[in-house]
């Protein structure tokens, strides 16, 4: 599970890849995938509430 900072990156090189697709463009897309998400899972339940 990523970080929610990873998350975003995630997203965006989705982003820039369907774009790319609409485009008909070949591109190459790096990212830094990051984080250890599922080890901040207990914060996130006691800032949210859960």
């Amino acid at each position: 599970m990523p970080a929610p900072e990873t998350s975003h990156a995630v997203k965006a090189a989705i982003d820039e890849a369907l774009k790319a697709k609409e485009k008909g463009e070949e591109k190459v897309i790096v990212f830094n995938y990051s984080g250890h998400g599922l080890l901040d899972l207990q914060g996130y339940h006691q800032v949210l509430g859960l």
